[in-house]
């Protein structure tokens, strides 16, 4: 066999350069253009796993803060709750008036007034009795779970006869108190 000349020997090099050229053109730079878009993706990835295992590591104190919200939302209906419940806050009223010596004599309730997220539900009350009663009677409505405020206070004497002494006032009052309205979502 005969030595490759010189000129065949650069033709060859650059036959071999061309063709390393074109493999990497066509073949090994649309991979590592891959691999490098792999590598973004894993590390987008990896970033997510983390933010996603920093999240579940707070998961159980996020619970307990919701159960804990939760029981306060309970608690804070009985002072401000989501209907009027009139049965129950006529029954209530009567029994912190009568607890206090007091005869209740009306108890009208009123048209309720639309606030943001509450309303304000007033009832007029009339009631008869004796001063200290009546001081009773407010000291057990301010005790009272649900948020009842007393205003508009007018106390009068009474006609006495001197074989009755329980009755010596009569005092007509607005007793108000509120019921929470849902927000909703819509807004």
């Amino acid at each position: 066999m005969a030595e490759p000349s010189k000129r065949e020997m650069v033709l060859l090099g650059v036959l071999a350069v061309l063709g390393c050229g074109a493999l990497y053109i066509y073949l090994i730079k649309p991979m590592r253009a891959d691999v490098d878009a792999a590598d973004a993706q894993i590390l987008e990835l990896e970033q997510q796993v983390a933010m996603s295992a920093a999240v579940q590591a707070q998961l159980p104190e996020v619970q307990e803060e919701l159960r804990q919200a939760r029981e306060r939302f309970r608690a804070l209906q009985s002072v401000l709750p989501t209907s009027k419940e009139t049965a129950e806050v006529v029954r209530r009223v009567q029994q912190l008036a009568v607890e206090s010596n007091l005869h209740l004599k009306s108890f009208t309730p009123q048209q309720t007034v639309q606030n943001e997220f509450y309303e304000d539900w007033p009832i007029l009350l009339s009631v008869e009795g004796t001063f200290d009663a009546l001081g009773v009677f407010a000291e057990k409505v301010g005790a009272f779970s649900r948020i009842i405020n007393i205003d508009n206070l007018t106390v009068r004497p009474v006609d006495v006869d001197s074989s009755n002494r329980s009755k010596t006032i009569a005092a007509t009052c607005t007793a108000t108190t509120y019921v929470f309205q849902e927000v909703s979502d819509d807004s």
